[in-house]
């Protein structure tokens, strides 16, 4: 499977465990505004429409009007096939398209260093990191800028790919 200009990258991947050392390491290495966390806990804004969480985060951070925020946001959304939620609340659509919107909010915090915290947890249908890296591929987002952290029983589902596995 080709991956663009990241195929020599590799994706960093922590395994944990348990769920109370993985939230041990959660606390004491991601605590600034340095990151971005995709995860169950960090759930987006349910009367806002998925263009507004996206576009929320740069209007906040980077000043950007909200025109052009929408803008960026749209773009994102239609890089992932996704321009039809556009205008949908969080409980009108699926676990994969809020964990996409997820992934768009984190990608569009410039500098940010993106924290994916055990992605199965939202979709435990997928038997690999594969959406993932495919997702990343189409937004353009380069594997370095991005961690995953999860359970060691969930290991299986990343050795399809060429990944850097901490455990």
């Amino acid at each position: 499977m080709y991956r663009g200009d990241n195929i020599t990258d590799s994706i960093s991947i922590k395994l944990f465990s348990s769920i109370n050392t993985l939230d041990h390491y959660k606390e004491e290495t991601y605590s600034d505004e340095a990151y971005a966390f995709i995860s169950t806990s960090t759930p987006l804004l349910s009367n806002l429409s998925m263009i507004e969480n996206i576009s929320l985060i740069m209007q906040v951070h980077d000043h950007l009007n909200r025109k052009s925020a929408k803008t960026i946001a749209r773009d994102a959304l239609k890089s992932l096939g996704l321009e039809s939620i556009s205008s949908l609340r969080y409980d009108a659509c699926s676990d994969k398209e809020i964990f996409y919107v997820q992934l768009i909010r984190a990608f569009v915090k410039k500098g940010a260093k993106i924290v994916i915290d055990q992605p199965f947890a939202f979709l435990a249908e997928e038997n690999s990191i594969n959406f993932i890296l495919d997702a990343l591929d189409a937004l353009l987002i380069p594997y370095q800028r991005v961690v995953i952290i999860d359970l060691e029983n969930q290991k299986s589902r990343y050795k399809e790919v060429s990944c850097h596995i901490e455990e």
